[in-house]
């Protein structure tokens, strides 16, 4: 059986483009609950009028539910996949758990798809979406070959891979960098794109290290065309192509392309094929981490946008009449967009003149010179590039353009709902248990060196967590991790050990636990629902970290069946987290100082700067010598390698939040964690001296909120990074 060709749409005409060049299912988002907000998308009425369009061809529909849905959002969000079910919508795609279990309890009609944004990168991880009703999984874009066909070959599951499209460096697109500066959380929808602004890279003494190019996080685009017939060996049950902000032309293309290389038996590509797929839209290509570590190589740190293909050569420029001569190696027309290099960056121009030995032309053919004018000037003997096919625009407009138009629908399957509060609800948003007696605060430490475990015992430390970003350059120097386990025991302090997140080798990871477990650890920190699910299995206890984005209660009382105790996404405010706290079964953690791990990735923006293919030697030159992101409003990220050399780009300021600490203690926070990687173990004392005397403030007066705020300055004094309050206190929902 053919695997399923999966398309995008972010509008009507996307749409028809899909479904008129061979698509077998489209995806494409509602106005609401959508991770790509941006797009044009598809209101209720809308929605109908495409399902049925697609339905009477045969093509199935998708719908996108993948954002974090909020606590207060819960009673819409069932509203609306009510109608979903009353539209015979044929999946939803969801990333929140929480989601997942709300349609496993109240719209079991419902096939659930889960997103890429979902981290699901291991066998574990598949398995509990499986058990909670999941029929299919997007595999993360970092899968090697080798892991995909592992996860495919131990489950049941319906597989579905990207093969085609824009890739974010941020692994499985959970990125923290929009929500930071500018409060748009890609995790909600509202992605700014950061990845392809400009950096510069700086080392630890402030040298700023040559790259190729400033766009040092900005990905080149996955082309798996050749690769095919290898995935379907794999068992991949679906091959998706990325790219609902796209135009309706690059639909048409990409998916006619692909309908043809899936029905002739995955034949490899023509240079043709290959030539329109660069032609209608590409940051240069890769094939991502299908068959190795990619380190730096699929980055296109020289620009952002499309890069099109090469059509000539400047060969002449006359200042005076500003017209500029070039030999094409490729037919223009008019229409046709052009890209050329300036002392000042690309420049670019739809042609609307060309001109050719004088004379005023609408063509210029191969191996011919041809004039036109320009409002700016080129660097000589640079190239030219083609960025707009007119002609392969409106081939493939014609593909869709003059086909059955969508009609009005006149007898409307939508039931539009009232809203019905929290009645349906309230079995999965309440806590099973009673409200619990309050417990005393407790201060966890996190470190990653020895000598810090001894500064954050001495300063009274309630708890450790251990790990992250080794000065070791062994990829698990279990020694370390023994003598760190012993410094705790010794001292009477409970010690949790920092498991890397999206672990996705479930055999690898199985050993890395155990071998730990040899050296003493019973407690793990875990960052995926994959690696909670197999310490869970191997009968020893997890803890959330907050990159499992726990937003609303559902969530937090289906992942409390796994652990007693989770951290919650900082990318909530106040009275968010008020919602979850309360109540809730078990312990509930939040991050209120130190740095925020912003994006974690496979691809590394200093590999390529420093000429390093080496992970071993390459991470040791990142931690110990120290290297940083620098933005144009000059502030700094630090860039950190794990135990398994992924990269961790961390916040430019501290997370501060002890002006907040007795708001946190009221609405139900019990650990209040500080992060202490980046600092020195001789700070950690008065730090958490400090946040101590936070916490012992209580009954807040005008009084002893100044008392917070001179606490806060003396946290200042203490490092020369700056802080930042979050979303904590915005206020805003």
């Amino acid at each position: 059986m053919k695997p399923e060709l999966v398309v995008p749409a972010g509008d009507f005409e996307a749409l028809r483009a899909a479904i008129w060049n061979g698509a077998d299912a489209v995806y494409l988002g509602g106005k609401k609950f959508n991770a790509r907000i941006q797009a044009r998308n598809f209101g209720l009425d809308e929605l109908e009028q495409a399902i049925r369009y697609a339905h009477n061809r045969n093509v199935k529909i998708y719908v996108t539910v993948n954002t974090l849905i909020a606590d207060r959002e819960l009673n819409d969000l069932d509203d609306y996949l009510t109608n979903l079910h009353h539209l015979e919508t044929d999946a939803i795609i969801v990333q929140d758990v929480g989601v997942l279990k709300l349609c496993k309890e109240l719209h079991s009609d419902l096939r659930l798809h889960v997103s890429t944004q979902a981290s699901v990168c291991g066998i574990s991880g598949v398995k509990f979406w499986v058990d909670q009703g999941a029929k299919r999984a997007t595999l993360p874009r970092e899968l090697s070959f080798e892991e995909i066909q592992k996860i495919k070959g131990k489950n049941g599951v319906e597989v579905e891979v990207f093969m085609h499209g824009a890739l974010c460096y941020s692994y499985s697109g959970q990125c923290y960098l929009s929500s930071f500066l500018g409060e748009r959380s890609a995790n909600r929808g509202r992605c700014a794109s950061p990845c392809r602004l400009p950096y510069n890279i700086i080392t630890g003494n402030g040298t700023t290290l040559r790259t190729d190019g400033p766009h040092l996080l900005s990905m080149k685009d996955l082309n798996l065309s050749e690769d095919i017939g290898k995935l379907v060996s794999a068992g991949v049950d679906a091959l998706k192509i990325e790219g609902r902000m796209k135009i309706p032309e690059y639909v048409a293309v990409v998916t006619g392309i692909y309908r043809k290389l899936i029905d002739d038996d995955y034949r490899q590509p023509t240079h043709a094929e290959q030539k329109e797929l660069e032609a209608i839209f590409n940051r240069e290509f890769t094939k991502g981490s299908l068959y190795r570590y990619p380190g730096g190589k699929a980055i296109n740190s020289g620009r952002p946008g499309n890069r099109g293909i090469e059509v000539g050569t400047i060969v002449g420029y006359d200042e005076s009449f500003k017209k500029v001569s070039i030999l094409f190696s490729e037919a223009i027309r008019v229409g046709d967009g052009l890209e050329f290099m300036t002392s000042f960056g690309y420049k670019g121009l739809v042609l609307t003149k060309l001109f050719t030995g004088g004379r005023r032309t609408s063509e210029i053919l191969p191996k011919c010179v041809g004039e036109l004018f320009l409002p700016f000037q080129p660097i000589p003997n640079s190239f030219v590039r083609k960025t707009r096919d007119s002609s392969l625009h409106e081939k493939a407009r014609a593909t869709f353009s003059n086909q059955e138009s969508i009609p009005q629908i006149h007898n409307s399957k939508i039931n539009f709902n009232q809203s019905r509060g929290y009645e349906r609800l309230s079995s999965l948003v309440l806590t099973t248990k009673n409200e619990q007696t309050k417990k005393s605060s407790k201060i966890c430490v996190e470190v990653n060196t020895l000598d810090s475990i001894r500064h954050a015992i001495k300063a009274g430390a309630d708890e450790i967590y251990f790990g992250g970003f080794p000065e070791s350059t062994k990829n698990l120097d279990l020694n370390n991790y023994r003598q760190a386990i012993d410094i705790a025991n010794e001292s009477g302090v409970p010690i949790t050990i920092v498991l890397s997140k999206m672990m996705g080798n479930d055999e690898h990871l199985k050993e890395i636990i155990t071998n730990l477990e040899s050296e003493g650890a019973d407690k793990f920190l875990v960052g995926d629902i994959g690696t909670l699910e197999l310490v869970k299995q191997m009968g020893l206890t997890a803890y959330l970290d907050s990159s499992l984005n726990v937003f609303n209660r559902v969530a937090r009382n289906l992942l409390f069946k796994s652990t007693e105790r989770m951290t919650l996404s900082h990318e909530l405010h106040l009275s968010q987290v008020a919602r979850i706290a309360g109540g809730a079964p078990g312990e509930i953690e939040y991050i209120v100082h130190g740095p925020l791990v912003l994006m974690l990735s496979e691809y590394c923006p200093v590999s390529n700067a420093i000429n390093s293919e080496d992970k071993i030697s390459c991470r040791k030159t990142c931690n110990e010598k120290g290297f940083y992101l620098k933005d144009k409003k000059d502030l700094l990220y630090p860039v950190k390698c794990d135990e398994f050399s992924r990269t961790n780009i961390l916040s430019s300021k501290d997370i501060c939040l002890i002006e907040h600490l007795q708001e946190l203690k009221a609405v139900g926070v019990d650990i209040f964690r500080i992060r202490c990687q980046l600092f020195k173990p001789n700070m950690i004392p008065e730090l958490v001296k400090l946040y101590r005397t936070g916490l012992s403030i209580d009954n807040i007066d005008q009084g002893e909120d100044e008392s917070l705020v001179s606490l806060k300055g003396k946290i200042l004094k203490l490092s020369d990074r700056k802080t930042f309050e979050g979303k904590i206190n915005t206020g805003i929902e």
